[in-house]
Formats: structure tokens, C-alpha cells, sequence
């Protein structure tokens, strides 16, 4: 149902800005997940648009896309994230905004990177734009929110703020807390819809890590398979004596993924067996037993 003319609160609109980023999610990494939605000058919706694929265009950009000088007289800009300041792959949001006849903007999040944290808000304020920042009034509104914000950039804030790369812990367990049966005969613990869930949230990070005897019992794809997404994921194989790098070929791995996409992380002691090989990476680390 199109959301044109509809007249919406900054909290509504913060609320389909958060959908919006989330659209991105397997493709924008290592940029956040940001959604933008337009307003005009009597709050009735204009456009919205998200981050769609990293080294494209971000979510402000995509969301002017389409409108005219007069649409956005007096508009007011909601974003889950505030404005980038400066320049990389992609023009500065914040300065791309002072371009237009825009009245306001309200942005989520500050954005956590401290070279450029405020400075974004700053260009627009310099620019005479009224610059709010949405977690700042803490109604139980806000609060509430806040959760769905920081989860949609939950990977990015990581990222920033504590310098250390996000990661997940995918286990499927029964209800009595086990994995699998002793004799390894047990498939499936989870549902379809768990299983298509799962191959959904591979396409959403970076890379995939697997115990090498996974791989030898399970001989598992790991690749993504989910309706309408086609993108090659990573696999990281925790192999710390080559056993299945030296059969690797015997693997469904191999069979399926790319060998730039495939890394073997092995003991130290095999780095002078194997340094000369490089149609893979490779990544040596001390054996702790």
C-alpha cells in the first residue's frame, strides 16, 4: 500500500526508516543498515529509501531521489543514523542534504565512529537546518525504539565502539538441551522455517566459521540458500591439522564455494608444510589444547 500523502509522526517515521535499513542487510557490510524516510512541510510522507549495497548510494541520497525543489521546501528528513560528514566511496550525506530546501532533520543514532561522531549534525546546523537528535527526548516511545535502532546497526556500533568484529552463535538444540543423538543418525533439530530463517541471516554477515570435523561428518554446503537472494558467502574452517584442507576436493566446500571465499585457519607447526600454497587462505594460529 503506497504511504504518499499520508500524514506521519517523527516516531512512525522513524519507524518505517528502521524497516527501510533493514532491507539492506545483506549487502551493505562493513557500512551500517540505514533507513531514511521524507516529509514534507505538513508531515505527509514523501519518500523513503535505505542503504542498498555498500559503495552505492546511502539512505538519504536514495530517499531524495525522485523529488524537486518544491516537494522539499520545508521537508523534514528522518534517518536512523546521523549523516555522514565525510567522503568515501560516496559523496557526504549531511553536506548533500544542505543542498535542498530542507527544514529539518532528525537522526536516531549519533554516529559512533569518533573521527566524525556530531560532525555531520554539524554541517546541517551550519547550514541552518534544525538538527534533532530523536533518542535525546527519552518519552518510553524513545526508549522503546532505541532497542530496534541499536539492534539494526548492532553490527556497525560494534564495530566502532568496541573495535571487535560481531559475532554470532548459530545452535539448534532439542528442549532437554542436545544438539544431536550419540549415534550422529539425527538430521534436522530445527523447523523449516528456523532452516530458511538461518540461511537468510549467512546472507547478513560477513562469513561463516565451521569446525573441520563438521565438514567430515555433515559434509555441509554452507552456501546461502534463500528465496530470491543470490549472494556467495564466506566460510571460515577452523582445521587445525589440514585434515580436511588435504581432502578438500572430497567436500561439498569445494564443490560449491569459490576458493577466494573459502579460509583454513591450521596450526603454526604446518606453516612451513603449507606457506607455499596459495590458491587459499590460509591463517596460521598456535595450537591450545
Amino acid at each position: 500500500m503506497s504511504r504518499k500523502g499520508s500524514y506521519l509522526t517523527t516516531d512512525e517515521a522513524m519507524r518505517i526508516a528502521i524497516l527501510e535499513g533493514a532491507r539492506g542487510a545483506p549487502f551493505v557490510s562493513p557500512n551500517p543498515q540505514v533507513g531514511c524516510v521524507i516529509l514534507d512541510s505538513e508531515s505527509r510522507f514523501l519518500s523513503s529509501g535505505y542503504h542498498e549495497v555498500y559503495g552505492g548510494p546511502h539512505a538519504e541520497v536514495n530517499a531524495l531521489r525522485g523529488l524537486t525543489e518544491d516537494e522539499l521546501q520545508g521537508a523534514h528528513v528522518v534517518v536512523t543514523l546521523e549523516p555522514c560528514a565525510h567522503q568515501g566511496k560516496t559523496p557526504s550525506c549531511a553536506i548533500e542534504l544542505t543542498k535542498h530546501k530542507i527544514a529539518k532533520v532528525t537522526y536516531g543514532l549519533k554516529d559512533p565512529n569518533p573521527v566524525v561522531s556530531g560532525k555531520g549534525a554539524e554541517i546541517l546546523k551550519n547550514a541552518h537546518i534544525q538538527v534533532n537528535e530523536y533518542l535525546a527526548q527519552e518519552t518510553i516511545f524513545q526508549k522503546e525504539i532505541k532497542k530496534d535502532l541499536e539492534e539494526l546497526a548492532e553490527i556497525f556500533l560494534c564495530n566502532q565502539i568496541q573495535k571487535k568484529p560481531f559475532v554470532a552463535v548459530k545452535l539448534a538444540s532439542s528442549l532437554d538441551g542436545q544438539i544431536a543423538l550419540k549415534n550422529g543418525q539425527s538430521q534436522w533439530i530445527t523447523g523449516e522455517k528456523s532452516r530458511l530463517y538461518n540461511h537468510y541471516l549467512r546472507a547478513c554477515y560477513d562469513a561463516l566459521l565451521v569446525g573441520g570435523r563438521t565438514i567430515q561428518l555433515d559434509n555441509p554446503s554452507l552456501n546461502v540458500r534463500y528465496p530470491g537472494l543470490k549472494k556467495q558467502n564466506r566460510v571460515i574452517v577452523l582445521d587445525p591439522k589440514a585434515a580436511v584442507l588435504n581432502r578438500l576436493e572430497d567436500f561439498e566446500l569445494a564443490k560449491i564455494h569459490k576458493k577466494e571465499n573459502l579460509l583454513f585457519v591450521l596450526d603454526e607447526q604446518l606453516k612451513n608444510s603449507y606457506s607455499d600454497r596459495k590458491d587459499i587462505h590460509l591463517v596460521f594460529v598456535p595450537l591450545i589444547i
